[in-house]
């Protein structure tokens, strides 16, 4: 009990330290100056040096309305891929929009399934992603940003954050690789100009993209999406428990949504997202199976469902569940959503 205790006072602590650092950070960002250009598609940026400290890698740091999408005439235009090099500029950009564009729907690209829990476990399926996200790396995080109504920012709305991956040494499912490559990531460019996931926790730690109880999360069947992106912002193994991983997540990301979890028991929504994004008429910008494409899908799949569906109900109840992985009851059989 007193050991409890001690690790949420010691995550509190962490929170505390963090949103100063990041109120600090945010003070510095009036220096980046950035424009946009509609016609050529070209960012100018202008920043300040700033000196981040390294996160501790020994702590774990609706109103309805009506909306229409109109989405630019290409994809470059709404999707920015994220590498080593650009990585601090475009967080900066993203830190920077979040006060006017609070809702980021994210999705992630692993490399599989590669272990099965065993045993009569009460959390089989935490388990299950549990063993998985401790062995492998993340490939790609994407994130979406939009307003309570789902308005994008104007130019760039979407970042597909790129990580090191090399297959020479790190471990993979033969099936889920090939399924990515076909996709179109290009895992030579991942092995020599992938982010470094020390680095990406370092930055987004301070960013306003976790640990922000204004930012709403939006995602489709999300169990492995935040297992890999939790793992990565703390540097740490999963909690033991789904009942801890909860505990965890709720200071990490103290609002988010699983689609999936919502729509259960609709009939018409049955599927995976890219089935239930077509049924509702939501138009995929990008390639099926990269985490920027997905999640800008994610976001619009979303808005879109609130408007036709919870209109006139409050999403209250909905929030902080992953499908899967219900807290405090039997979970269903649970399997990531390759079948986007």
């Amino acid at each position: 009990m007193n050991s409890n205790k001690e690790k949420n006072n010691s995550h509190k602590r962490v929170h505390k330290k963090l949103q100063s650092k990041r109120q600090q950070i945010k003070t510095q960002i009036f220096n980046l100056k950035w424009l946009y250009d509609f016609n050529n598609k070209i960012y100018f940026t202008k920043m300040l040096n700033v000196n981040m400290s390294l996160l501790n890698p020994s702590t774990p740091a609706f109103e309805p309305l009506s909306f229409k999408f109109i989405p630019p005439q290409q994809n470059e235009s709404m999707i920015k891929n994220v590498w080593k090099h650009n990585l601090k500029s475009e967080i900066l950009i993203i830190s920077n929009l979040l006060e006017n564009y609070p809702y980021v729907a994210m999705d992630t690209e692993f490399p599989g399934i590669i272990v099965k829990a065993q045993g009569e476990l009460r959390d089989i399926q935490y388990q299950n992603i549990r063993h998985n996200v401790d062995r492998l790396k993340l490939i790609q995080v994407g994130i979406t940003l939009s307003d309570g109504q789902g308005n994008f920012p104007s130019g760039i709305c979407t970042w597909q954050f790129n990580f090191d991956f090399d297959l020479s040494s790190d471990a993979y499912s033969e099936d889920s690789i090939q399924l990515l490559r076909q996709s179109g990531i290009d895992f030579d460019k991942h092995a020599t100009d992938g982010i470094s996931h020390f680095e990406f926790a370092e930055f987004f730690t301070v960013s306003g993209l976790c640990l922000n109880e204004d930012i709403s999360y939006l995602t489709f069947h999300s169990g492995y999406d935040f297992a890999y992106l939790l793992k990565t912002v703390t540097n740490q193994k999963l909690p033991e428990t789904q009942d801890e991983f909860y505990k965890q997540l709720s200071l990490y990301f103290p609002v988010f949504f699983d689609i999936k979890f919502m729509v259960q028991g609709i009939d018409k929504y049955r599927g995976g997202l890219s089935r239930i994004a077509e049924e509702v008429g939501v138009r995929r910008f990008g390639r099926m199976h990269q985490a920027g494409s997905d999640s800008l899908v994610t976001l619009e799949t979303f808005f879109t469902i609130k408007n036709e569906e919870f209109s006139e109900v409050s999403l209250e109840k909905y929030a902080n569940t992953i499908c899967g992985l219900a807290p405090n009851s039997q979970n269903q059989e649970f399997s990531p959503s390759f079948a986007r």
